[in-house]
């Protein structure tokens, strides 16, 4: 029989399904929903294949901190980025050279690509992103 440390983990990651599960019922019942963001994560690219991706969340509209900022403001901000509301099931496009690729989020809102160039890269070691945006689709 395994201990309450051991089960503890599993315990935190289906309460947290089933709060993001509660959450995600109400917004479609009410209607509320806050604006997405797109958080994109570094890749990488190949002469065989472009890899990146990154996560869709809601967006919590909180500004950067600055130095006039009270504590309050600071633990509420602080709060706002470790509490995220990622959106599950979200289809994303991406289009590179005229290559255009589509998935799904995950269930944290999480998301990949891996797209072939049908031209090569140039041999800079970071590649521009124009014609290659990542678009929400409806």
């Amino acid at each position: 029989m395994k201990d309450w440390k051991s089960r503890l983990p599993d315990l935190i990651d289906r309460t947290d399904k089933l709060s993001d599960s509660v959450r995600s019922r109400l917004r479609k019942i009410t209607g509320f929903n806050d604006p997405l963001i797109i958080i994109p994560y570094l890749g990488y690219g190949t002469a065989d294949k472009l890899s990146f991706g990154g996560r869709i969340l809601e967006d919590e509209g909180f500004a950067p901190a600055t130095s006039a900022d009270r504590t309050w403001r600071n633990l509420i901000n602080m709060y706002k980025r470790f509490e995220t509301d990622e959106v599950p099931g979200a289809r994303i496009r991406a289009r590179f050279q005229g290559i255009e690729s589509e998935v799904i989020t995950d269930h944290e809102g999480y998301f990949s690509f891996e797209i072939q160039p049908v031209q090569n890269l140039n041999s800079h070691p970071w590649q521009e992103r124009v014609n290659a945006p990542i678009l929400p689709v409806a």
